[in-house]
């Protein structure tokens, strides 16, 4: 095989690889709009997986999920 071949070879995997990611990262977006309209914090979300609260808020506000209502925030109970 020769050099170029294996250049276009590769290049076609890794769009394959990245279109595969792309979908799944949607998917994980939607999930998380999901979860705050289902009534789970951003914090909620962030603590079942690798990105921040913050991120999370900016990915749901930006896919349409409407900001928390302002106020004192909800105390954890006690066990």
């Amino acid at each position: 095989m020769s050099e170029l071949a294996a250049v276009t070879e590769a290049s076609t995997r890794y769009l394959a690889k990245q279109e595969a990611a792309d979908h799944d990262k949607e998917a994980l977006f939607a999930t998380w709009v999901t979860a705050v309209q289902a009534g789970h914090t951003p914090e909620q979300i962030a603590a079942a997986c690798t990105f921040t609260a913050a991120y999370v808020r900016r990915i749901v506000r930006e896919r349409g999920a409407p900001p928390l209502p302002r106020g004192p925030k909800p105390r954890s109970q006690a066990t």
